[in-house]
């Protein structure tokens, strides 16, 4: 996929690098769990290489892993490679070095014994202990399921670490807690947790600003294991259980970040993200190999280069952990802060004393999702047991619920997560603290919907068809705000957003769920129909305050280990939208009219936009036609329930 980035390197410096990165690109292709659908990208890479480097050491190392890897059968390798052979090529002792350490890498799921052993061989190789790649190999060995003795032995080693230069320690501080968990070393749990912590600190020394971009998976690991440590801990549990809140926080807001890095470009800045986003969404964001499309591979990389460099370093905003506390305690409600690790779900439940930590694994939890999510989409309704039962969080006083979703839980009803406890859903704890009564009865509103008497008219074959009951719901809801004297401003054709308090669109919506960028909502513009992707909306400014999107799967979404599920819900929450009404499936057009309606009338009477969703769902559970948890339960309030549409007394 990145050939495109060596040929323009190449073209653009007097020193050409193409083998030698072409080299770690398939190094890191052939040891993915799934190489085989690089199987034509590794290829096409391969035959760039020169005669001279295949014929050299690291050209030979490579042929070798080549043969030894699901791709061996290749007819393009010409030649068989032996280990025997590759030590006569090894000019250099740092060529034994990588030898061993590869050999060592591909024995570890076959034979820890030998792959100790070839580690061994590659620690050997080191005159100068004091080189990151020494301690790197001990890490490997570390990591391992080794015995106690040795584990004594390389421990000991790993730790002269600590003895070298500052750039050694930094990038051991960085590296150490992403390969060692608490059963790799032989100290104690407040240590393990210090070590973690220190990790998680130099990362932002060692790559600050734009750069951190790239490291959510380890700031998700690095989470996973302050997790883990905390849970085992007995001393200063209070001080712990602040670090889990606020380094939670800290991961999910790095993402945040990272769209805001694009939503604060401006004139030719923004017009590369746009293209950039264009073309990682024509390219399926990496997913896939497209051989056909090595001139869209040669722009975006063109692109990613011609990008100015963000210097200034990632600071969060801060999370006051007595505020939490208070705040949880004053409004009786108990925080469910859920996060996806890569084999269990780690949530933390908090009511301002008790605060409880619990793992649940990813698998089982998922599969279970699947069929609760399967069920209602296919009409059999929700006769089971809440998915977090009281006995898997031992909520067991009728608080009410601030639910931090993630992962499966971000894409069912709450009342499949919790039966009928009140529960208000928000993207992250941050967005819970700022939470403040929303008074948009002095504001503008905006009312968009897809279709109107013009495109109903034309019965021309559509991509996608118009929406009848769209306009029948703009139409309705506008006479109830009528009713109350709000400034209402209703369009079928594009809606400029700005400075309105309320935007309403009635309208189709497309998530996918294995791509981040492929989500969007349709307008018109011009009398033509355009797509407004998630992107999009993050580079929008001044959104509104309360989006309401009655269209589907707006809830809907990839997930991103450490980011959550990309929803378009939150592409307006991450950039400034207070509270959002979005939905987890593709609901249906009749339903979902008489719904919203509804939910306006009842939000009119002066109670809150969450009361007011909660009443119609509770009709619809009674309704001769609608009542199915299909058609009333996949509308989710996200964000600020707090939200009012009249001044009435309440």
């Amino acid at each position: 996929q990145i050939s495109s980035l060596e040929y323009y390197i190449c073209s653009n410096s007097s020193i050409c690098t193409k083998d030698i990165i072409l080299d770690d690109i398939i190094a890191h292709m052939i040891r993915q769990p799934n190489s085989d659908i690089f199987y034509e990208a590794i290829r096409d890479l391969f035959e760039m290489f020169s005669t001279n480097y295949t014929q050299d050491f690291e050209g030979s190392l490579l042929i070798y892993y080549l043969q030894k890897d699901s791709v061996s059968s290749a007819d393009w390798l010409d030649e068989k490679t032996t280990f025997a052979s590759l030590l006569t090529v090894a000019k250099t002792s740092r060529d034994s070095m990588s030898l061993y350490w590869n050999e060592g890498f591909r024995w570890e799921p076959l034979n820890l014994d030998s792959a100790v052993y070839y580690y061994q061989l590659g620690l050997n190789t080191f005159r100068n202990s004091c080189q990151v790649q020494y301690f790197e190999i001990l890490l490997y060995i570390l990591s391992a399921e080794i015995s106690d003795k040795d584990r004594k032995k390389y421990e000991k080693l790993y730790d002269t670490y600590r003895e070298c230069g500052k750039h050694v320690q930094s990038v051991m501080d960085f590296l150490g807690p992403n390969y060692l968990k608490s059963h790799h070393l032989s100290i104690s749990a407040d240590s393990m947790l210090q070590f973690v912590l220190k990790g998680r600190q130099q990362s932002d020394t060692l790559y600050p600003g734009q750069s951190t971009l790239h490291l959510q998976d380890y700031y998700a690991t690095n989470y996973a294991s302050i997790f883990e440590t905390v849970s085992k801990a007995e001393m200063g549990r209070r001080d712990y259980d602040s670090i889990v809140v606020s380094t939670c926080y800290d991961t999910r807001a790095r993402d945040i970040y990272r769209q805001a890095v694009q939503s604060n470009a401006d004139g030719e800045d923004i017009a590369i993200v746009n293209r950039i986003n264009e073309l990682l969404l024509e390219l399926d964001n990496f997913h896939s190999y497209f051989p056909d499309k090595k001139d869209a591979y040669r722009e975006l990389f063109e692109l990613y280069l011609s990008q100015d460099v963000l210097t200034e370093p990632y600071v969060a905003d801060s999370l006051s952990y007595s505020d939490l506390r208070a705040k949880l305690s004053d409004e009786n409600q108990v925080l469910v802060n859920i996060f996806k690790g890569s084999v269990d779900y780690l949530v933390y439940t908090f009511d301002g004393v008790q605060f409880d930590q619990h793992t649940i694994p990813v698998g089982e939890i998922d599969s279970i999702g699947r069929v609760y999510y399967d069920d209602i989409i296919n009409g059999k309704g929700q006769a089971k047991s809440p998915l977090l039962t009281e006995n898997i969080l031992q909520l067991t006083d009728d608080s009410e619920v601030v639910l931090v979703p993630d992962g499966v839980f971000s894409k069912l009803p709450t009342q499949s997560i919790f039966g009928d406890r009140v529960v208000h859903s928000f993207t992250n704890v941050k967005a819970y603290m700022d939470a403040d009564e929303i008074d948009i009865s002095g504001g503008r509103v905006g009312l968009y919907t897809y279709s109107d008497e013009r495109t109903l008219g034309n019965h021309e074959v559509k991509i996608y068809p118009e929406l009848p009951y769209s306009l029948v719901e703009v139409q309705e809801i506008e006479n109830v705000m009528s009713a109350l004297d709000i400034n209402v401003t209703s369009s079928s054709s594009s809606l400029d957003h700005t400075g309105l308090s309320l935007l309403h669109l009635s309208t189709h919506a497309y998530s996918s769920s294995s791509n981040r960028l492929d989500n969007f909502l349709l307008y018109r513009e011009g009398g033509e129909v355009t797509k407004a992707y998630g992107f999009n909306i993050y580079q929008e400014r001044e959104l509104p305050e309360v989006v309401v999107l009655s269209a589907c799967e707006t809830g809907w979404g990839m997930h991103a280990y450490g980011a959550g599920v990309q929803t378009l819900s939150r592409a307006f929450l991450d950039n400034g939208t207070k509270s959002v009404i979005k939905t987890l499936w593709k609901v249906n057009e009749q339903a979902t009219a008489e719904f919203m309606i509804n939910m306006y009338i009842y939000w009119s009477t002066g109670i809150s936009l969450h009361e007011a969703l909660e009443k119609v769902k509770s009709d619809f559970r009674n309704h001769d036609q609608y009542s199915a948890p299909f058609y009333w339960a996949g509308f989710v309030l996200e964000g600020n329930p707090d939200v009012y549409l009249s001044k009435r007394e309440r």
